[in-house]
């Protein structure tokens, strides 16, 4: 019998999960977007300074350690990202956001790739230059298992973080988030029939990182 973790929805071939990951990636940014307009109309503020920095697009590599639920057996592994983002004004920026891991399983040292696709709104707390912030969003999950079928599903972001402005364009932040998504283990025998599975539960991908965004 082979065990398999899959999210909700069940499973499909590699292809036509990514086409669904992708499909369900730009249905959620969408909303995500709309959602980060308006906080901006509730959270603008006047001078024409402030907002020409505000609407600045940004690029912001970032590096860290993500970690996973304790049933997936997968060792906590560093990670590395990459964010596009538009200011709105100087409290709220928008965010295309993707990282990426590669951790090992614990007890057999299989590499498993998990990527993850997002469309966030980062909202700070205060305009000086130190600045408390929350940031939100949707997005999409893919585990590429190398001793199961790969699996994706979509995923909420939640988190929060300290951003340290250098000067008008630069700013270094450091940040935790959690994605959380739904999923169920799945017991198969030997002829890829399904045998049991588990009732299904939201679990969360831990991320710790830092990075540092420049504007142009």
């Amino acid at each position: 019998m082979v065990r398999s973790f899959r999210p909700r929805g069940g499973l499909a071939p590699t292809a036509l999960w990514m086409r669904r990951f992708v499909t369900q990636f730009a249905r959620r940014a969408r909303a995500t977007i709309g959602t980060a307009a308006l906080l901006a109309a509730v959270l603008l503020t006047p001078g024409r300074a402030q907002a020409d920095v505000g609407r600045s697009l940004y690029v912001a590599p970032v590096i860290g350690a993500r970690s996973f639920e304790s049933k997936l057996d997968l060792e906590t592994e560093a990670a590395i990202g990459l964010r596009f983002g538009a200011g709105v004004n100087d409290r709220v920026t928008i965010w295309m956001d993707a990282v990426h891991s590669a951790p090992a399983r614990k007890t057999t040292g299989r590499l498993v790739y998990v990527t993850a696709l997002r469309g966030l709104a980062q909202c700070r707390l205060a305009a000086g230059r130190v600045a408390p912030y929350l940031i939100g969003g949707v997005g999409g999950i893919l585990f590429n298992f190398g001793d199961t079928t790969d699996t994706a599903g979509g995923e909420v972001t939640l988190g929060g973080g300290v951003e340290y402005r250098a000067s008008a364009r630069t700013a270094l932040f450091a940040e935790f988030t959690g994605d959380f998504y739904r999923s169920r283990s799945v017991v198969y025998g030997s002829t890829g029939n399904e045998l049991s599975s588990t009732p299904r539960t939201t679990d969360t991908a831990k991320t710790l990182a830092a990075g540092l965004a420049v504007g142009f």
